[in-house]
């Protein structure tokens, strides 16, 4: 997978960009390896090359109780918090998940639908290479 395509997943997120200050928003990504982001202190649209840019993530760790309860309702899942791998496809996601220290580990199988859920929430879900994110 080529990194506009990984960044794709992610629009709506927050990236930081090289040359700013601040955080964007992502808004499109192209298959040339550019994106335009918004600006959300000046309402302008910019353009940036991805290599230039990092995805702000938040670990699936630290998923947030409205975010489970979204999860468990959407795609009717119960019990997000036993979850520490997931799969998708039979193949694992670079990935550990352990949202309850405690317990034994269990595993999932994770519809490609689910993962983008994940992504598009700002959640790290162990595709984007390091040089490319800020968790």
């Amino acid at each position: 997978m080529n990194i506009a395509n990984i960044f794709g997943m992610y629009l709506g997120c927050m990236v930081e960009a090289l040359f700013g200050p601040y955080s964007y928003k992502l808004y499109s990504v192209n298959r040339e390896g550019g994106a335009y982001v918004d600006d959300l202190k000046t309402a302008e649209r910019l353009y940036v090359n991805l290599e230039n840019c990092k995805l702000l993530l938040t670990p699936l760790d630290k998923i947030t109780e409205e975010d489970k309860r979204e999860f468990e309702k959407v795609f009717r899942v119960r019990n997000l918090q036993e979850v520490s791998n997931i799969r998708c496809n039979g193949v694992y996601v670079l990935l550990t998940v352990n949202f309850d220290m405690g317990r034994d580990r269990s595993e999932v199988d994770a519809t490609p639908c689910e993962l983008l859920w994940l992504a598009s929430k700002g959640y790290d879900i162990g595709i984007v290479p390091d040089e490319y994110k800020e968790v």
